[in-house]
């Protein structure tokens, strides 16, 4: 498990956002050309979300 606490611009948020929607489409890409037998069963989570109110 790792964590990452940060404070950035809303700019940036944007653009770690769209990176995000990225490697997500990148991992189901991944995930649907593999041709081997599974050998197991993985969950991974990405949060990001604001802390202010």
């Amino acid at each position: 498990m790792s964590t990452l606490t940060f404070s950035i611009s809303s700019e940036a948020y944007k653009k770690l956002e769209a990176e995000l929607q990225e490697f997500k489409a990148k991992a189901r890409r991944i995930i649907g050309e593999d041709k081997e037998k599974a050998d197991g069963v993985y969950q991974m989570n990405i949060h990001l979300f604001s802390n202010l109110e």
